[in-house]
């Protein structure tokens, strides 16, 4: 239940940020209105595929549907045992997916 509230404020971030309404959402998903409005109030689990359609509508990746509101202020960075390149993770509030979009787009 944790992910699922987290994906229902993200998403209702990102439409309060490019002003979508649910109706609008729905139609560029692809998805029912209905679909829409239960899982804004949550209510219905998606399926990835769902999921994947309301990322694209919102123009985002996937995962920033899941990223939590606080992040630490330095990168996360992890070395492991038998690699010589370590693995930088940089965490973004959706509130400044700006930089995650544009890595979408390229991809």
């Amino acid at each position: 239940m944790k992910y699922n509230k987290l994906l229902v404020t993200n998403i209702k971030k990102l439409l309060k940020e490019t002003n979508t309404t649910y109706e609008q959402l729905s139609k560029t998903a692809d998805v029912s209105l209905t679909t829409i409005s239960l899982l804004l109030t949550n209510k219905y689990n998606p399926s990835v595929e769902i999921l994947q359609k309301i990322a694209d509508a919102l123009d985002v990746p996937l995962f920033t549907l899941f990223l939590p509101e606080t992040f630490p202020e330095e990168p996360i960075s992890y070395q492991p045992k038998n690699d010589r390149n370590p693995i930088v993770v940089v965490q973004l509030p959706p509130a400044k997916a700006y930089i995650a979009r544009q890595w979408h787009k390229q991809k």
